[in-house]
């Protein structure tokens, strides 16, 4: 679902649909005016979440300003939050029973691993999205879970505060 006109999530929809289809996976893009109310994004993530033939749904952020991200959000039910936004996706990834594993934490740990980066003992990389503070939040959030679930091995980073990011980046 995505919901205005916000060229850079116009992109990421259109690769997200070109993968599915280079998938076999059935995708379908809904896309909502920028001018829509919250009552009306709530009504197309419910029906989704009722189309016994759609077994995922991702809700495509940044939302316009006029929408509230983190209530919009929650509306998706657990069994189809892809993107494990919802608080109820949280827990079950913190629990051990999430339907999927988050897209976007999931990623940016291939990326690393692929990338070698080894990441015993080291701070964990500034992770910046496109300033949707909902968005960023709930990325750094997955990971902390993904770290705590023992799914992957992240450094413990309590106590630790934001740096410049070209100074983790020096001598190495």
């Amino acid at each position: 679902v995505r919901v205005g006109d916000d060229p850079a999530s116009k992109i990421y929809v259109r690769n997200k649909v070109r993968a599915c289809d280079e998938a076999g996976v059935r995708s379908q893009e809904i896309l909502l005016p920028a001018s829509c109310s919250r009552a009306e994004a709530i009504a197309a993530l419910e029906g989704l979440n009722r189309d016994p033939t759609v077994h995922g749904v991702l809700l495509q952020l940044p939302l316009p300003s006029h929408l509230d991200a983190a209530e919009i959000s929650q509306t998706i039910t657990h069994a189809k939050d892809v993107d494990g936004l919802t608080w109820a996706s949280l827990g079950a990834l913190l629990a051990g029973h999430s339907a999927y594993e988050p897209c976007t934490p999931a990623g940016v740990m291939v990326l690393l691993d692929r990338s070698g980066v080894p990441l015993d003992r080291r701070h964990a990389p500034h992770l910046q999205g496109r300033g949707d503070r909902h968005r960023d939040r709930t990325v750094r959030a997955r990971l902390r879970v993904l770290r705590w679930s023992g799914r992957q091995h992240l450094p413990d980073l309590r106590g630790h505060r934001r740096a410049r990011p070209d100074r983790h980046l020096r001598g190495r």
